[in-house]
């Protein structure tokens, strides 16, 4: 499993993988002596992580490391198709919105899901392929993949069905028959990637993640992004539950 993130003990403090592979790149006594060994899992900084300076960085656990017992990074997820599959089923709502909420608190400083306030759908029964309730195939391993768009993306963060998350800058913008969502670092000099809504998905959403039309928020979505080299990656939101903004 690769990590985006990793908490170091010694500096106490958690750094993104853009971070560590910079600080290897301009100084590796500095990273021999400052970081390495010193990287773990965090969320439940307990499992021991590596720095990998492959083409395209990341950490990955120690090989026979354990986690702490109820830690969400632990789990394998779900692989492409059984992602998509798994939303599509009405039944996994309550497993989808916890995950969701997780990703939220990981972003936040709060503690409590209880102290959160975010902005929900006003009606969940939107018209779907699988509207019909049925028995949820789902267990405690069965964990979507996902991204932290804050982060560089990287060949398989595209083409496949994932939970991305950041902290950003939501800028919306009128689009078509709808709306556009664009996802911009909170300093508003890049430019993550896009979300489009359709009129009907627009509605579903609460007032208070519609206005205005620029805040700094922590948010979470479901969606695919298909490999775009030549523009920011774009896509749509299919089901207005699967997006959770939370303004700060």
């Amino acid at each position: 499993m690769k990590f985006e993130t990793a908490y170091c003990i010694d500096k106490e403090k958690e750094f993104t993988i853009d971070e560590i592979s910079h600080i290897y790149k301009q100084d590796k006594v500095k990273f021999h002596y400052e970081y390495k060994g010193f990287l773990y899992c965090p969320e439940c900084r307990r499992a021991k992580l590596r720095y990998n300076n492959a083409a395209n960085p990341y950490f990955s656990a120690y090989p026979k490391v354990k986690h702490e017992e109820n830690c969400s990074l632990s789990q394998e997820t779900l692989t492409i198709q059984k992602s998509e599959k798994y939303v599509n089923n009405t039944a996994n709502r309550k497993s989808i919105e916890s995950q969701m909420d997780h990703l939220i608190l990981l972003l936040s400083d709060q503690q409590e899901p209880a102290k959160i306030s975010y902005s929900f759908p006003r009606n969940l029964s939107i018209t779907q392929e699988n509207s019909s309730p049925r028995k949820s195939s789902a267990t405690q391993s069965e964990k979507l993949p996902r991204k932290r768009i804050d982060i560089s993306w990287r060949p398989d963060d595209y083409d496949c069905y994932k939970l991305f998350y950041g902290t950003i800058r939501l800028t919306w913008e009128k689009y078509k028959n709808g709306y556009k969502i664009l996802m911009k670092s909170v300093n508003d000099q890049k430019t993550f990637c896009g979300l489009t809504v359709s009129e009907k998905v627009y509605y579903h959403l609460q007032d208070e993640c519609k206005t205005p039309s620029s805040f700094l928020c922590k948010i979470v979505f479901f969606a695919l992004f298909s490999y775009n080299d030549k523009e920011i990656p774009i896509t749509y939101l299919r089901y207005s539950d699967l997006l959770k903004i939370v303004k700060f």
